[in-house]
């Protein structure tokens, strides 16, 4: 039924001239940053609620004409997949889970951490026309592990969270952070594998791991990051040979991979490495 509401309506828009960014109202319901299928389930339970009814949710009437229609779904289709900038109240909700997991009580500096000010007065925070840009935590006694949430500050351009005491893995939702350029969780104590998200980071400039407890080998899809500059891997347990696809970071200025488990450059990398100004990790033998 729905596929059908959905030819039908997206064609009568069309023509009406109704379907466009600014005729109405976010349909990220969730505030997730994304149109998806939480979104989904969530408008299909309000199908065919009128203003003033039971249950009825003034947010899923997109075009404001007081009934969730077949208009509506319409509009919601057309916005499937986009992304919207994640609320001040949501951002909110995602710094609490950070504090929440990293024992923030005993942080060294929680200067307005959660209090009803503006979170652009809390320690850390920077915040750009409403959205939060910038988390700066650094050598600030963080313990515990990094909430998943915090891959859902699709605004945030730098995360440095160096010199604390993080343990656990490097969440793959931090390969959300779409507009992330610069990336910093060394001298913790996290481990696992390199998370193969990080790949989809391709505003990111600058990534330093360094001395963690990484281990396994270097993603392949690190080779995405077409706009890297700087990546600092050294002092880890990571393994393997570097793969071929790192080879494709024309703008690699700073390169370190040494002092690990047995991670090393294969002969068809080590030619690419030459041509990097800073350069510091073993040839394989």
């Amino acid at each position: 039924m729905y596929k059908n509401l959905t030819i039908v309506a997206l064609i009568a828009l069309f023509f009406a001239g109704q379907v466009s960014a600014d005729s109405h109202t976010d349909p990220d319901f969730n505030d997730d940053g994304t149109v998806n299928s939480i979104d989904y389930a969530l408008f299909l339970a309000q199908w065919d609620t009128k203003a003033g009814g039971k249950n009825w949710d003034a947010k899923f009437d997109l075009n404001s004409d007081g009934v969730i229609n077949s208009v509506d779904y319409a509009l919601f289709i057309a916005d499937w997949g986009k992304t919207f900038p994640v609320t001040t109240q949501n951002a909110r909700d995602v710094l609490v889970a950070l504090y929440n997991a990293t024992d923030g009580a005993n942080w060294t500096n929680k200067t307005n951490w959660l209090s009803n000010n503006n979170i652009s007065t809390w320690h850390g925070v920077s915040v750009s026309d409403g959205l939060v840009t910038g988390l700066d935590l650094s050598l600030n006694n963080l313990t515990g592990t990094i909430p998943a949430a915090l891959g859902n500050l699709n605004n945030l351009e730098n995360l440095n969270l160096t010199g604390n005491q993080l343990r656990g893995v490097i969440p793959a939702a931090l390969g959300n952070l779409n507009n992330l350029e610069n990336l910093n969780l060394s001298f913790n104590q996290l481990s696992g594998a390199i998370p193969a998200a990080l790949g989809n980071l391709s505003n990111l400039e600058v990534m330093w791991l360094v001395s963690n407890q990484l281990s396994g080998a270097i993603p392949t899809t690190l080779g995405n990051l077409s706009n890297l500059e700087v990546m600092i891997l050294n002092i880890n347990q990571l393994s393997g040979e570097l793969p071929q696809s790192l080879t494709r970071l024309t703008n690699l200025m700073n390169f370190s991979f040494g002092n690990n488990r047995s991670l090393c450059a294969p002969s068809g990398v080590q030619t690419w490495l030459q041509s990097i100004a800073d350069i510091d990790g073993p040839n394989c033998e």
